[in-house]
């Protein structure tokens, strides 16, 4: 019964000792996982944190998108109404190019008609032949007219018209 007794000493013994090292190690455990809740709620508090400053960095960057957007809108609707301004004026410096370009067709082809006496009747067509060779017609359009001379003098001493390349036998 002795060694009964030792032998369960010797067991309650090596119990003990294997309860103390679980305990120590419990404590341990217990105390790294403290640890590792304390850096956890420390990390989740930061990213919290971080996403709240992300939340209001990203609202003010959509309130200047919206800003930016709204210009943007306005200015394609101020280049449109340009660009259909630049149209009408276009559109009417053209009619009044061609209506210059006709006037002036007609005056070229049409004889000098002179009022008869003053009285606003308009007599036939004065035709005065040039003296000299005559001057032989290559575009069309009369190269001498009665009003030759008579607005300004002689042409020869008027100076050279920006227009020289588009009417070259007008001076």
């Amino acid at each position: 019964m002795l060694k009964q007794n030792e032998k369960l000493k010797a067991d309650n013994a090596e119990l003990e000792k294997k309860l103390a090292y679980t305990n120590g190690k419990l404590d341990q455990l217990k105390e790294d996982m403290e640890q590792t809740r304390e850096t956890c709620r420390q990390k989740t508090e930061d990213m919290l944190k971080q996403n709240e400053k992300l939340k209001a960095d990203n609202a003010e960057l959509e309130k200047k998108l919206a800003y930016a957007n709204g210009k943007l809108d306005q200015l394609k609707e101020d280049m449109e109404k340009d660009r259909e301004n630049v149209r009408t004026l276009q559109v009417n410096m053209d009619k009044q190019c061609n209506e210059i370009n006709k006037q002036l067709r007609q005056l070229l082809q049409l004889p000098f008609q002179m009022n008869e006496f003053d009285t606003g009747a308009t007599g036939p067509p004065i035709h005065h032949t040039p003296e000299g060779p005559a001057i032989e017609e290559s575009s069309g359009l009369p190269q001498s007219s009665p009003l030759q001379g008579l607005a300004h003098g002689n042409n020869s001493e008027q100076p050279a018209s920006a227009n020289d390349d588009q009417f070259p036998d007008v001076h």
